[in-house]
């Protein structure tokens, strides 16, 4: 990834971990489509693992309109 500046690297990797490993990043979720329908409110739910000791984790994210 190098030579790429800003969001490019940052959204880059992301894609990377959701297509190659089913890694979701939360900061990442595309919700211009949910806005441009109209949509003002809805109920953001998470799953994720349980990890000891972990600072991070994979999620579930769930959208419930």
């Amino acid at each position: 990834m190098g030579g790429r500046h800003g969001d490019d690297v940052h959204a880059g990797a992301a894609g990377s971990l959701n297509t190659h490993h089913g890694v979701v990043v939360v900061e990442n979720l595309r919700l211009a489509e949910l806005a441009a329908s109209d949509v003002h409110e809805f109920l953001l739910v998470i799953s994720h693992a349980k990890l000891r000791g972990a600072t991070g984790a994979w999620v579930a994210p769930l959208a419930i309109v």
